[in-house]
């Protein structure tokens, strides 16, 4: 694809040229695209224009929001699991920066981590929680419990992200803590040793 035949191209030279306003518009349109390599790359920079926003505000909040309407409705049905994976990630971006815009993409997410069928896009969605959880707590305490079942995925990336987001989010709910201890303590007998050490550390966390 040439470079005057995509979108995202398009966007980026807009964005050096300040017109960050029609560069999301475009990237909104390109999430539509019929090569999900290029929805990919459009949920990517749509991740890093919401965390210039939070940076700096220079994008208005009504622009951002409605891009994360359209990211929310790919998220739940693009057919491409690398294209759903994109847009948590993406999320996870502008939920560093700006966690309440993200407000209403919490039950989406929770979604994601309990129904998606491909292994990244849940991993993320556990990621994301857990970087919005550890700014906001309050937004994703509805999130703990799914947070707990992902302990048992049978992706070694969903487990290990579960763990980091409960570390980040629990810390802030004494009435489930000790459940969460109990839960991550059998993790650390995990079959993969990336989740075991990460148990551990949690644990470290939550008990020190």
């Amino acid at each position: 694809m040439t470079e005057e035949m995509n979108p995202v191209k398009k966007a980026i030279s807009l964005v050096a040229d300040g017109k960050n306003d029609i560069a999301i518009n475009i990237l909104m349109e390109a999430l539509d695209h019929a090569d999900w390599s290029v929805r990919s790359y459009a949920a990517q920079i749509l991740g890093e224009l919401g965390k210039i926003t939070g940076e700096s505000g220079n994008i208005p909040q009504d622009i951002m929001e409605k891009a994360l309407d359209k990211m929310l409705n790919k998220m739940k049905s693009d057919p491409d699991g690398w294209v759903r994976e994109a847009i948590t990630k993406a999320l996870g971006k502008i939920g560093r920066w700006s966690p309440a815009i993200l407000k209403l993409a919490i039950p989406s997410l929770i979604d994601v981590l309990t129904k998606d069928e491909h292994d990244g896009a849940r991993g993320s969605a556990a990621n994301t929680i857990g970087t919005i959880g550890k700014i906001s707590p309050d937004l994703v305490q509805d999130a703990i419990n799914p947070l707990l079942s992902a302990l048992q995925d049978e992706a070694w990336l969903v487990r290990y992200y579960a763990v980091y987001a409960l570390g980040e989010i629990t810390p802030n709910f004494p009435d489930v803590k000790n459940n969460t201890v109990s839960q991550i303590e059998e993790v650390c007998n995990d079959e993969d040793p990336g989740v075991r050490d990460i148990a551990k550390e949690t644990l470290k966390k939550l008990t020190s």
